[in-house]
């Protein structure tokens, strides 16, 4: 709730959810009850991070590097912080789940330029 009365704080920016999912239509009734989030695109279904970002990207007309990943997984099989980093996406490794400290680590490192990076957790 916290991250989300910060994004509100920020009416120019977009949020669009990209989720691998097995079951989107179980995910998307989930997202559903998420009160206040307004999505400027949704994409939840199989498959991998790097097409939901490409997507993203074409549908909103937004290049990889206006864009900034908060996602659990950062490496390995199903890691997706270092896949949207090297299409150039600022990714926030957060393996606690979106927090204040994230999005704020995470719009600290935007706003200094970074880009195609991972901002670790700390510890991580």
């Amino acid at each position: 709730a916290a991250v989300l009365k910060l994004l509100a704080a920020r009416p120019d920016t977009q949020v669009a959810v990209a989720s691998r999912s097995a079951k989107p239509e179980w995910s998307k009734a989930l997202l559903a009850k998420v009160p206040d989030l307004a999505a400027a695109a949704v994409h939840i279904y199989p498959g991998d991070k790097r097409t939901h970002l490409r997507r993203i990207a074409k549908g909103l007309g937004c290049a990889f590097s206006r864009m900034v990943l908060f996602d659990d997984a950062r490496d390995g099989k199903h890691g997706n912080c270092v896949a949207a980093a090297a299409l150039g996406v600022l990714a926030v490794h957060c393996p606690q789940g979106l927090n204040e400290e994230r999005w704020r680590a995470g719009l600290a490192a935007f706003e200094k330029g970074v880009r195609g990076k991972v901002i670790d957790a700390p510890g991580g």
